[in-house]
């Protein structure tokens, strides 16, 4: 958490938070189209959608927080959130590598 808090200090809190409610709003209008939805560890959620602010603020993009960005903006369109592989990834582990995204089947782990 202190290396996220570390992120944070270039960026206006109130920038990020607004960030982050534009990004949740975008990821809930694609998963209305989807049978995927939010994984139900809001916490999880949260974490991740807060990356996802970050890294837009920075860079320009919604790179998954998951993933490591290149620099070869013809690669790295691929990880921007939901990535290139979120469907793959939900068929065979019922979520995708950062967990934000779950299929209808998901069951919590523990």
């Amino acid at each position: 958490m202190k290396e996220q808090e570390q992120i944070i200090e270039g960026v206006e809190k109130d920038r990020l938070a607004e960030v982050e409610q534009e990004i949740r709003h975008r990821l809930e209008r694609y998963l209305e189209g989807t049978s995927y939805r939010f994984n139900p560890d809001a916490a999880v959620v949260e974490e991740v959608i807060k990356g996802l602010a970050i890294r837009r603020l920075k860079t320009g993009h919604e790179y998954c927080p998951c993933r490591v960005v290149t620099g070869n903006e013809e690669k790295d369109k691929k990880i921007v959130c939901p990535c290139d592989y979120h469907k793959k990834e939900i068929k065979h582990k019922g979520r995708c590598f950062c967990g934000l995204l779950v299929g209808p089947d998901y069951k919590a782990e523990g």
